[in-house]
């Protein structure tokens, strides 16, 4: 089930690049295909959707993130753009961090 999870996610980070930033979007796209695709989900209520989840009949959103975090540890281009602009305040963050004199105000 794992490898299937991670050529699902996969497929879905390079089809949407939107989904690389945003794991409800990720998780979404997952289990609409597993409620039998959008024209069959649209059927669905948010009842349906409930009852699913709760039998374990969907894919756990944690292991939708965890599988897409390895995926872009692996495989750089599949990151989003928020990776990049995380990646840039980091320096600053740091320097902010190593030069705090304690006081919070």
């Amino acid at each position: 089930m794992i490898k299937n999870l991670e050529h699902i996610v996969e497929g879905l980070l390079k089809r949407n690049p939107s989904c690389r930033d945003n794991d409800r979007a990720l998780i979404a796209g997952i289990w609409s295909k597993e409620m039998g695709g959008e024209k069959k989900a649209r059927g669905f209520t948010a009842l349906h959707l409930l009852i699913k989840l709760s039998n374990n009949e969907l894919t756990n959103p944690e292991s939708v993130t965890r599988c897409r975090r390895k995926l872009q540890e692996i495989n750089p281009t599949l990151r989003g753009e928020k990776y990049k602009e995380r990646k840039k305040a980091e320096k600053i963050v740091k320097n902010e961090i190593n030069n705090w004199d304690g006081n919070l105000f």
